[in-house]
């Protein structure tokens, strides 16, 4: 599946794989290059839905390759075709004789470039992603990047950036997590506490809020929605008229709808992800400007993977990776504070859970995240002097089966093997004599043909390549 890029870059790649007798079965063209978010979500992320839709209901129980390629960007696109991991990873899991892959490639008339993308075809695994990489590449400079997952490294502790008195944005925080992580900020900072929420100023708000009070927080409330992003501007003006400035932003708001993605409406797609992705995009366009110590988006292990909830994997994952990117625009002056996506196993306070569900992650060797050790790793999170813009945590029954599950252990005990950035141009040659025999050899097996190629380098893939292009 081609996403953007010029006609040039999907035909010499296209050319490439028909040398080398590994075409692909179907080839789906996305569209044109897209400006912004809002026309990715409206064209692009919908059309991979359908044809991920298409492919599962017409082909679910065959083994099935999907690689996703599309133009790397610098604009705000890039974080939403990033988030593809999550999406991926849940199609997966819902399919699992199904692989996808999402491949990030330059703007290039090189070769080698071309196959580099080629190589990352014929040398991809039919066998599940292991758990701890996410289903997407880069391809840059001739390096190849990955993103894994890692036991986070013990952690030097310098200051907490939570102060007693500050004022902190929460979003989402009447649920059963936020009322708690509020009650702790109550109790342990007596923070003023800014709380944005969908609900209206009934009874039951109000109730809440003087129990917040009565814990120790100053607390300021305004019924907003944050996908509204003029609405939600109106909202930060009028608190800031009267508080000031705000010193951290807790995002928390989140919609859950369970659902194989097969039978899911994309209306319903687009409204559970809406909280998450327009919410945190709208959230810190608005708050780049202000001087904060942190932006700490409430994200979810889903986006490494959940079967039933691809649309929340998908939010989780971009969070996650807007996060990445706030942080590189925090580097250069753009934001202020520290970018932190949290992504949490099951809390025990959850109104989104159910005895059932609690069961059968109790059966997986999980166990349930109370508020005062959720609050202790947040501290911890914020106040390490080793930085990582993504963290999970999760409490765990069984941590051996719980490493195996994320692939952080091998089934051995060794310690997992982390993904390295590689080079993808290996220095190789190959004759025309080896090429002669490859082809007689071979010749009309193209099953034979792709596993010799699989073997071959960057430079063997290129010398084909020139040779059976003299040759037509």
């Amino acid at each position: 599946t081609f996403s953007s890029g010029s006609n040039y870059s999907k035909v010499r790649l296209l050319s490439l794989l028909l040398r080398a007798h590994a075409l692909p079965d179907a080839v789906f063209y996305l569209g044109d290059n897209v400006a912004d978010g809002d026309a990715f979500i409206q064209s692009e992320l919908l059309r991979v839905l359908q044809v991920g839709k298409a492919l599962m209901a017409a082909a679910g129980g065959q083994a099935l390759q999907f690689f996703y390629c599309y133009l790397r960007s610098e604009s705000p696109v890039a974080v939403f075709q990033e988030s593809l991991s999550g999406l991926f990873r849940a199609m997966a899991m819902e399919c699992p004789l199904h692989v996808y892959r999402g491949i990030e490639y330059s703007r290039t008339r090189r070769d080698e470039d071309f196959a580099s993308i080629t190589q990352e075809w014929l040398g991809s695994p039919v066998d599940p992603i292991a758990p701890s990489q996410l289903p997407m590449v880069r391809l840059r400079d001739g390096l190849r990047h990955v993103i894994s997952l890692a036991r986070a490294p013990s952690r030097a502790a310098v200051a907490t950036p939570l102060r007693r008195g500050a004022t902190y944005l929460m979003t989402g925080a009447l649920g059963e997590v936020g009322q708690a992580v509020c009650r702790e900020l109550a109790r342990r900072y007596g923070a003023r506490l800014v709380i944005f929420s969908r609900r209206a100023l009934d009874a039951d708000t109000q109730r809440i809020l003087a129990s917040l009070t009565a814990d120790g927080a100053t607390v300021l409330y305004r019924s907003v929605d944050l996908t509204d992003r003029a609405q939600l501007a109106m909202a930060l003006a009028s608190v800031k008229a009267e508080v000031g400035q705000i010193d951290g932003v807790f995002h928390l708001a989140r919609v859950v709808s369970d659902g194989a993605l097969l039978h899911k409406e994309p209306e319903e797609f687009l409204r559970t992800m809406a909280a998450k992705v327009s919410g945190t995009l709208h959230l810190d366009e608005l708050t780049a400007q202000e001087p904060l110590a942190f932006f700490v988006a409430f994200s979810s292990m889903a986006a490494f993977g959940i079967a039933g909830s691809a649309d929340y994997g998908y939010a989780s994952a971009f969070q996650n990776a807007l996060m990445r990117n706030r942080h590189h625009r925090q580097l250069a002056g753009a934001c202020s504070g520290r970018s932190l996506a949290l992504c949490w196993g099951q809390w025990r306070a959850d109104a989104y859970s159910n005895e059932k569900r609690d069961a059968v992650l109790a059966s997986m060797g999980f166990d349930f995240i109370d508020a005062p050790a959720a609050l202790a790793k947040l501290e911890e999170a914020l106040g390490s002097a080793v930085t990582h813009e993504v963290l999970g945590v999760i409490a765990v029954r069984d941590e051996r089966r719980i490493s195996q599950l994320y692939g952080l252990d091998s089934a051995d005990g060794e310690p997992p093997r982390r993904a390295q950035t590689t080079s993808a141009a290996v220095a190789s040659t190959l004759s025309l004599g080896d090429l002669v025999a490859l082809d007689d050899d071979l010749d009309g097996d193209e099953e034979a043909i792709k596993t010799q190629l699989m073997g071959r380098s960057v430079d063997q893939l290129l010398e084909l390549d020139r040779l059976l292009a003299a040759q037509i």
